[in-house]
């Protein structure tokens, strides 16, 4: 047996052996890094203001409307042989997010040099940049491929019909990579179905006997802000007067009756032209043509551009002008974009090319103004009385001023929505999550702002100077002339000086109040009634939702399913939730009539209403305790204050000239 001092020998041994096999492997799996990853894949170019050699050419036949396929071909000419990288576009004004699209409905792509099929190779990092080796000697390529359009609206947004199609050329359409936009010229041409007729902003050269137009020649960044409306019943009317920039509206409809145009609708469309034009003091485009479709089959869209705008109103609206006043400020809001947001752009949203990503962050002058003369422009011109523009105020006012969102989420990082969201996420509890509120909490702050400039300068100044200082001094001219904060800032300085960088920061920035300052100031206060206002109840009818968000804090479908819960509302405390069903109210049938009498009647007995709800596979009895009564916003003259407010809604005379 070995003695205790050999024990102790041999482990030191051992332990030694040991740890020289050890070692070596520590080291080894310490200089070990990692997984390695792949290479990044294919470069892109990127874009160069310099010319494309060359004019490219597009058709697109849009006669197979049964099927709602368009075909598409396509030349490039070429200069150089080797690899070269096509791509779709990605980044569209208007859009504020990268539309997926156009590139995910295209089927059949082929490239060709002549009779020569050309491989090609989708970038793995970027989805709408395709790679293709040129052959040499090649002149020309021909790309050939389908665009499959939605069928169901499940699909997506719906843009052929048998009636009628929006045609919207990045759908259909590649581009060379290493070029700015504007420095490609296009020439593009269409196929229409026999009989129909078309609208758009580009200039017809050349109308074949079989329904084929061929387009101006323009640069690739024009048309793809140049879409196509095109339809079996049409109707072109002039809204310019004689002589002066010419101003159209291409109308499609789903049947001939509603291109029925009444005296009342032709002259608030006439005189939307004339107020525009009083407000910013010149128009910053050479033509301009409003794209109107009356349907309920193509799918909705309001989508500005230069010198056009995409816009789907109800089948009503040029027919029943007295009732369907419901949203009847889209045009005026698309013909606004046409100065600020494509005359004059936020420098973030401006690209050499839409494979460029935007930025969103001054959303809120760009759809926040916009959405402001929206519907000021609307009061003004006769597609709202004023009455009717106060009562959607007052529904703005009210939602914003008590929005449970606030408490978290400021008004300035809503303007990152639509790259969140991609505008196809839907909101579980939007009051509380917030949205894009630079549209309608941006009509508030403006009006604040236009009132403030009021209230400095006795009335002598106002939010129109702006207007025309900033956006109206180039007539005509319709290249994009980008802005910064700085110089909103400093436009409104010249005006009246005013801290208005502080000003905007804390709006932008707060998480308390609502801007109320201009139906405070302007001589309103907000208040709430028994009884809702017309603009209220036509709101709720032209979008199939009983409203009780101010008193219960939910909104309900025409089938009784929950459509939203306001948080923290009685709803919400009930345990309401959106998608469940109402099946009872009060031991009786639910229904509208049912649930509006119930809220009533607990305001006298002061008792809770009963509700019984399904939600999934679950059915429950709950208790609203709830006795405040039904409650509808309207805005009401404060007559201790100057009607500011008013005049900035009434329609404004034209300009005095000098001499």
């Amino acid at each position: 047996m070995p003695s205790p001092k050999s024990k102790s020998l041999i482990k030191l041994l051992i332990l030694a052996l040991t740890i020289g096999l050890i070692v070596p492997n520590m080291a080894q799996a310490l200089a070990f890094d990692g997984p390695k990853g792949a290479p990044f894949g294919p470069a892109i170019a990127a874009p160069e203001n310099k010319p494309y050699p060359g004019l490219l050419k597009v058709k697109a036949d849009l006669t197979d409307i049964d099927r709602r396929i368009v075909h598409i071909e396509q030349t490039i000419p070429v200069s150089n042989s080797g690899e070269m990288v096509f791509m779709m576009a990605k980044w569209l004004p208007g859009k504020h997010h990268p539309f997926m699209n156009q590139v995910a409905r295209i089927g059949g792509l082929s490239f060709k040099a002549g009779n020569q099929s050309l491989v090609w190779k989708r970038n793995p990092l970027d989805a709408f940049a395709f790679h293709v080796e040129i052959p040499e000697g090649t002149q020309f390529i021909t790309i050939n491929f389908d665009y499959l359009s939605p069928t169901l609206p499940s699909h997506g947004r719906i843009v052929m019909t048998s009636e009628m199609l929006n045609w919207q050329w990045e759908m259909g359409s590649f581009y060379p990579a290493g070029h700015y936009t504007s420095q490609i010229r296009i020439q593009p041409s269409i196929k229409l179905p026999t009989g129909w007729q078309v609208g758009t902003a580009l200039k017809a050269l050349l109308v074949s006997a079989n329904n084929e137009v061929t387009f101006e020649e323009t640069h690739y960044e024009a048309l793809i802000d140049s879409p196509i409306f095109a339809g079996k019943y049409f109707k072109r009317i002039t809204l310019s007067e004689a002589g002066k920039t010419p101003i159209t509206m291409a109308v499609v409809a789903d049947k001939p009756e509603m291109l029925a145009i009444s005296d009342e609708a032709m002259k608030a469309h006439k005189s939307l032209v004339i107020q525009a034009e009083r407000l910013f003091g010149s128009f910053a485009f050479d033509r301009y043509e409003f794209l109107v479709a009356a349907s309920t089959k193509l799918g909705s869209i309001g989508l500005e551009h230069h010198r056009s705008s995409e816009n789907r109103v109800s089948t009503k609206h040029f027919t029943d002008w007295k009732n369907a006043y419901v949203g009847r400020d889209l045009l005026p809001h698309e013909l606004t974009h046409s100065w600020n947001g494509k005359h004059r752009r936020p420098n973030d949203l401006w690209t050499s090319a839409p494979s460029v990503p935007m930025r969103d962050q001054l959303l809120w002058v760009y759809e926040g103004q916009t959405d402001y003369w929206g519907t000021v422009l609307a009061a003004r011109s006769g597609f709202f009385t004023k009455d009717q523009a106060l009562e959607l105020l007052a529904i703005t006012a009210a939602t914003y001023e008590n929005l449970p969102g606030r408490s978290w989420r400021s008004l300035d990082d809503t303007t990152q929505d639509p790259i969140i969201s991609g505008r196809t996420i839907p909101q579980i509890w939007p009051s509380y999550q917030r949205a894009e509120d630079y549209y309608d909490e941006g009509t508030l702050m403006w009006l604040e702002v236009d009132v403030k400039l009021r209230q400095l300068t006795n009335n002598k100044a106002s939010l129109d100077d702006f207007a025309r200082s900033f956006f109206g001094q180039s007539p005509g001219d319709w290249r994009v002339d980008t802005y910064d904060f700085d110089e909103v800032v400093a436009t409104l300085n010249a005006i009246k000086p005013y801290d208005w960088a502080a000003y905007f920061k804390e709006r932008l920035s707060s998480k308390s109040r609502a801007p109320m300052g201009g139906i405070i100031d302007g001589g309103y206060d907000l208040i709430f009634e028994e009884t809702p206002s017309a603009y209220f109840k036509a709101s709720e009818e032209a979008r199939g939702a009983l409203n009780h968000n101010f008193s219960l804090g939910l909104s309900v479908g025409r089938d009784l399913s929950v459509v939203s819960v306001l948080w923290g509302s009685p709803s919400y405390e009930a345990g309401i939730v959106p998608g469940s069903a109402i099946m009872a109210i009060n031991g009786k049938t639910a229904s509208w009539e049912a649930l509006t009498a119930a809220i009533s009647a607990a305001k006298s007995d002061k008792k809770p209403i009963e509700m019984v709800i399904r939600h999934d596979d679950n059915v429950k009895t709950i208790e609203l305790n709830y006795s405040g009564g039904l409650r509808y916003p309207i805005l009401r003259r404060n007559m201790a204050k100057p009607a500011l407010l008013d005049s900035i809604l009434i329609e404004k005379p034209a300009l005095k000239t000098k001499g």
